[in-house]
């Protein structure tokens, strides 16, 4: 490992949430991707908002 090699921490969730990004912009071609990007995040949004109820550890509910 190099020395000079800089390291950085992702942030808790980037990670899982950049492959989702990845793969439904994959799967749906747009061909406006930066149009895209932001009507899927508003979707993430608001399905995240309106499933408070459900702890982040819970698998039970999926997004699509």
């Amino acid at each position: 490992h190099s020395q000079n090699v800089p390291r950085f921490l992702c942030p808790y969730g980037l990670k899982s949430l950049v492959e989702c990004i990845s793969r439904a912009t994959l799967l749906s071609k747009p061909a406006d991707i930066p149009n895209f990007l932001v009507e899927y995040l508003l979707e993430v949004i608001h399905f995240r908002c309106s499933n408070v109820n459900h702890e982040a550890g819970d698998k039970d509910v999926s997004f699509h």
